[in-house]
């Protein structure tokens, strides 16, 4: 009698090979996981954490966002990646927003006129705007040469999409 039992389920197993046993096949959820931190305009500032795949969209979803948060330069389509900052921005009048530098736009002598951006800084925005396409975050200006999280401070103001 064992031994028909054991034949029936080696038969049940060799029927079904995409049933697998194996330890190795295991995933581990923390590798399906990434943490973003978010600052600015939200009631609920803080790290959170998201599935790797997740847009702005998702993130957008569990924020609580301020009424003054500016989110119409947000693109909701952009990946988040693990350990992303994510600043959401005071809503600019008319005014205020024409007098800010477009990092997507502006030209070697537009971007000289931001505090603490040479030629060379310039050139490295440019150079990294041809490279990589158009900025998807402000944020992104920090993976530029020569921009750490000092100038970035300082730039921040003087600068949009």
């Amino acid at each position: 009698m064992k031994r028909v039992l054991c034949a029936l389920m080696m038969l049940v197993l060799l029927a079904q090979p995409h049933l697998s046993f194996s330890r190795e096949e295991r995933v581990d959820l923390k590798d399906l996981e990434m943490e973003v931190e978010v600052r600015g305009e939200v009631e609920n500032p803080g790290v959170f954490v998201m599935r790797k795949g997740d847009t702005m969209q998702e993130l957008l979803e569990k924020l609580i966002l301020k009424p003054e948060a500016d989110t119409d330069a947000i693109n909701l389509l952009i990946p988040l990646k693990d350990k992303d900052l994510i600043i959401i921005e005071k809503k600019k009048s008319k005014e205020e927003k024409d007098s800010l530098v477009s990092l997507n736009n502006a030209d070697k002598e537009l971007l000289m006129t931001l505090p603490g951006i040479g030629e060379k800084t310039a050139e490295a925005i440019l150079e990294y705007r041809r490279q990589k396409g158009y900025f998807q975050k402000i944020e992104e200006l920090m993976n530029v040469k020569g921009i750490g999280q000092k100038k970035w401070e300082k730039i921040r103001p003087f600068v949009r999409l």
